[in-house]
């Protein structure tokens, strides 16, 4: 993006793919630990998993669905 002038579209463009990759990576990486957590406790998380899970900001329900 720094090739590119503050504000033009083609270092804003820049600026977003890469912001948007770090966020696709964060995730998978998440998606990944969360993965090797169920593995290791089992099917089921107990309602205490989940609610540590929670509050780290990792919604169980969710990762289940998603698609990464």
């Amino acid at each position: 993006a720094n090739q590119y002038d503050p504000g033009s579209v083609e270092h804003l463009a820049v600026r977003d793919a890469a912001q948007a990759l770090i966020l696709v990576s964060q995730r998978k990486s998440l998606k990944s630990a969360y993965e090797q957590l169920k593995s290791a406790a089992g099917p089921e998380l107990t309602p205490a998993m989940i609610e540590q899970l929670k509050s780290m900001g990792i919604d169980p329900h969710e990762m289940d669905d998603d698609d990464f």
